[in-house]
């Protein structure tokens, strides 16, 4: 993908003109280049349903605050998207999206009803006694502070909170975890895990400071990577989705799209990498391939500018019918 940002020559405002790739070996990822543009990575997407990928540092709602935000981005690309739920500035990956109203009911349905299960990666300090098990906690939440107090009997306004845990790695002073969500309280995993003696690396808020400074490591290493569903199959929540939205259209047949990665019952963060393309021609223009992959998280705003020579910036102007 290529982008071309010149100066209007009378109103002098910056006037941005990005151009995709498509056709070919294009037409795969159709799709998901509007939000590669955007500096978001997909995961999976239907004409109901997107799950996208979110790099550290962005909100996820526009609801959120002030600035970007990933809703944002993707209603940018594809016009409506509406989160089914947030995940934390500091936390990257896996967020639901539905694209129209009524199916936004149906996710939130699904999510409420816990037939829709998200896992988490984390890098924690030390390592939990069991190789797996089901924590179990009662949390209270201080909006002052934005922070979640936990603790290992109810007390007065607690809720209680629910996290399954299983170490993959152990290296060190370090683990490697992958949690599942059972309730979705603010912060879960990062006050849960701390509260076991076992806080996630980077995490200041929750964590060790002195950990964290020794590692090097100044950002929560924190990332959603996998949703799945207690359906046999993905088609089976897009029936659903698709049931309460009361169409008659057909959902497209999924397994048939080659282009994601994913296996039945579940899509994570695979790897996209459409075909290199090789530029060719004689023209005086640095160009770029911009290559789709949806693991680069990375990635922290749109597409940069290419610098281009003046000829094909009046080029370009001109045939956009700039006066």
């Amino acid at each position: 993908a290529c982008s071309l940002e010149i100066e209007h020559p009378t109103l002098h405002t910056r006037l941005r003109f990005t151009s995709t790739p498509s056709g070919g070996v294009w037409k795969d990822f159709s799709d998901i280049l509007p939000a590669a543009v955007q500096g978001i990575g997909i995961a999976y997407i239907d004409h109901n349903i997107i799950a996208a990928v979110k790099p550290q540092g962005l909100q996820t709602a526009a609801a959120d605050g002030e600035g970007d935000s990933l809703e944002a981005r993707l209603a940018a690309a594809y016009g409506e998207a509406y989160p089914a739920h947030r995940l934390d500035v500091n936390t990257e990956g896996l967020v639901l999206f539905a694209r129209n109203r009524k199916a936004l009911y149906g996710l939130t349905e699904a999510l409420e009803q816990r037939t829709i299960r998200k896992f988490y990666r984390c890098t924690v300090k030390g390592c939990p006694e069991k190789k797996e098990g089901t924590l179990t906690a009662y949390c209270v939440k201080d909006s002052d502070n934005s922070y979640m107090r936990v603790y290992d009997r109810p007390v007065q306004g607690s809720r209680d909170m629910v996290t399954k845990y299983r170490v993959i790695s152990r290296r060190g002073d370090r683990s490697v975890l992958e949690v599942e969500l059972v309730t979705g309280r603010t912060h879960q995993i990062r006050a849960h895990l701390a509260h076991i003696g076992c806080p996630i690396l980077g995490d200041d808020k929750y964590g060790d400071r002195e950990f964290n400074k020794a590692n090097k490591k100044y950002a929560q290493a924190l990332r959603a990577v996998r949703a799945s569903t207690l359906t046999r199959d993905l088609r089976d929540l897009h029936s659903r989705v698709t049931t309460t939205l009361r169409t008659s259209s057909n959902p497209p047949d999924i397994h048939k799209q080659r282009s994601w990665p994913f296996k039945p019952a579940s899509f994570s963060i695979g790897s996209i990498r459409p075909p290199q393309v090789r530029c060719t021609g004689n023209t005086a223009l640095r160009r770029t391939v911009f290559l789709c992959r949806n693991t680069a998280l990375r990635s922290r705003g749109p597409l940069q500018t290419i610098p281009t020579t003046a000829r094909f910036a009046c080029a370009q102007a001109s045939r956009g019918r700039l006066r």
